[in-house]
């Protein structure tokens, strides 16, 4: 959680430990949306710190699995229209040993599929919780 301080003009603070301060009634809603905002960003930077930046491709695949998308990414992967490409995308996942959050390839099968990047960050997540 956040702690918030309130300061006077001069930047000392506000109050002191023990010290009440009532808002006035007028403001109270747009303190209360500016504090929910300020928690909300927190927990999407305490959530994007979370994410792994890449994670092995066993585990990947083993996530992949558990969320019923493997077969869905083994067809994307195989309907990728012949030529480097589709070489070039199947080397990638049949060989690498780790899949990198932001490579260029998770993101296109991410678009092509549907998945949102909220979705894709919490698979990284599910994947780095494999053993």
């Amino acid at each position: 959680y956040s702690t918030f301080c309130l300061k006077n003009e001069d930047g000392t603070p506000a109050l002191v430990d023990g010290d009440k301060y009532e808002f006035p009634k007028d403001k109270i809603e747009e303190i209360n949306k500016e504090l929910v905002t300020l928690a909300e960003e927190e927990i999407e930077v305490n959530r994007l710190a979370s994410v792994p930046q890449f994670v092995l491709m066993r585990q990947a695949r083993y996530a992949l699995l558990a969320a019923g998308l493997l077969s869905t990414v083994q067809a994307f992967l195989d309907a990728i229209p012949d030529g480097n490409e589709n070489e070039a995308a199947k080397i990638e996942w049949n060989t690498s040993a780790v899949v990198r959050r932001y490579n260029q390839l998770v993101a296109v099968a991410a678009a092509s599929l549907g998945l949102t990047s909220l979705q894709i960050d919490n698979l990284f997540i599910a994947a780095s919780n494999i053993e």
